[in-house]
């Protein structure tokens, strides 16, 4: 914004011709580690009608929820094998050339991309598309058995690799960062969109006692697809469809629905 602001010059009303609209490209194959909302304001109120910023998602993981306020023009370039790479730079140099508008006071930061080729590179149309899960935690959210207030279980990815002189091996899973109450409104507001990620119970590492009731166990599933707490083994009431369930120990793993959190 510093460069746009200092190097690009406006036209003057009956004067000067300004430069052309400057066309940005943002590349993120992640997600904002810092406070982002000065940079959005300050876009926003000094750039928006100066510049015409394209956002592009490198890989299927990266989050441009946050940057989809900024501009309609926001992609996802899933694939990044060699032959999706060279047409993503073609793409970028054609949109370039099309660029042939200068910069007016008070016009709308219009252009025309160059096609869209989808075998490569998507168009979000949506913020339910813009969203991406962060694959570095999983937020498990439950239900008390006791007092049905929510409760999230949070876990953070770690990598672990074993090594010897005849095998390597590499696995993944999530440890246990801890378990936290929520209240009774946090179901109304929360995203309302639908999430269908799940991920596998054999996956997550640790499990935390209900934060509401002190149940010992806050990592039980009934069929309906709730997580809740239990005292252990034996009778227990879910707390989302209401049934009455026998509970008991197992080793089989199940899919459980990740939160957004």
């Amino acid at each position: 914004m510093n460069e746009i602001a200092s190097q690009v010059r406006r036209s003057v009303p009956g004067g000067e011709k300004g430069d052309w609209k400057p066309l940005v490209f943002f590349m993120t194959d992640g997600k904002a580690t810092d406070d982002t909302g000065a940079a959005v304001r300050r876009w926003k109120q000094d750039f928006a009608m100066r510049a015409h910023l394209v956002v592009i998602g490198i890989g299927k993981y990266a989050a441009l929820e946050a940057l989809a306020v900024l501009t309609p023009d926001v992609l996802r370039l899933e694939n990044t094998n060699e032959t999706a790479l060279k047409k993503y730079i073609q793409w970028i140099s054609a949109s370039i050339g099309a660029q042939s508008r200068s910069v007016g006071i008070g016009e709308p930061a219009r252009v025309s991309l160059a096609k869209l080729d989808e075998s490569f590179l998507k168009k979000i149309e949506g913020m339910a598309q813009a969203n991406a899960v962060d694959e570095d935690f999983v937020v498990v959210t439950g239900k008390c058995q006791n007092t049905k207030l929510p409760y999230l279980m949070k876990y953070e990815r770690q990598n672990h690799s074993i090594r010897a002189r005849s095998f390597h091996i590499d696995s993944e899973g999530y440890h246990l960062v801890g378990v936290y109450p929520a209240e009774r409104d946090f179901d109304a507001l929360s995203d309302p969109r639908a999430n269908v990620r799940t991920v596998n119970s054999d996956l997550l590492i640790g499990t935390p006692g209900c934060p509401h009731c002190g149940n010992p166990i806050a990592f039980a599933m009934c069929s309906c697809g709730t997580v809740f707490c239990v005292q252990g083994a034996g009778t227990a009431q879910c707390p989302g469809c209401e049934r009455e369930l026998e509970m008991s120990a197992s080793d089989e793993a199940f899919d459980v629905v990740r939160g957004r959190g």
